[in-house]
């Protein structure tokens, strides 16, 4: 599986998640460049995992988890995986994490990863159907206004679920 395009599953146990997740690192990403996973369970191994492969993978142009029941412990430790980059900026477009338990650690962690520049090329980010409060949707509109201002002027960019 070396130049998949897009790779789309649903209704995957969390194991089986972790699973795919781990075999994409292994591959280098496989340079697979949209994956979206859909209404699977997510809830803790397949997450992390799938941060694992975020923080070492440059090829990811999409990444789609919705409703796949992550919650907040690990959508903070997936997105903190974004944060953490270092070796270069992710080119990630599109990422969509709504429908998922998300909380104020998370926000946290989107906010710090919107904020250390490592999210340059994001036009869309899709957080609605979560939990955050008010304070929660400042934090994260505060970091997705940084990122914006790296982008340029006339830049398409959506900001989803955080009016």
């Amino acid at each position: 599986v070396e130049n998949l395009e897009e790779l789309n599953l649903s209704g995957l146990s969390d194991k089986a998640g972790a699973a795919v997740a781990m075999a994409l690192t292994r591959a280098g990403g496989a340079r697979v460049r949209i994956l979206k996973f859909g209404e699977n369970d997510f809830s803790g191994q397949a997450a992390c995992a799938l941060g694992r492969l975020l923080a070492s993978n440059s090829t990811f142009l999409e990444l789609s988890l919705f409703g796949c029941q992550i919650g907040d412990e690990a959508g903070a430790e997936l997105l903190q995986a974004l944060a953490r980059r270092t070796e270069a900026a992710s080119p990630l477009r599109v990422l969509i994490l709504w429908d998922n338990g998300l909380g104020a650690g998370s926000a946290a962690a989107a906010a710090a990863a919107l904020r250390g520049g490592t999210l340059p090329a994001l036009e869309q980010l899709m957080l609605d159907r979560n939990a955050f409060s008010a304070s929660d949707t400042a934090l994260i509109r505060a970091g997705w206004m940084e990122t914006m201002a790296l982008r340029p002027e006339g830049a398409s960019c959506d900001l989803v679920g955080m009016e």
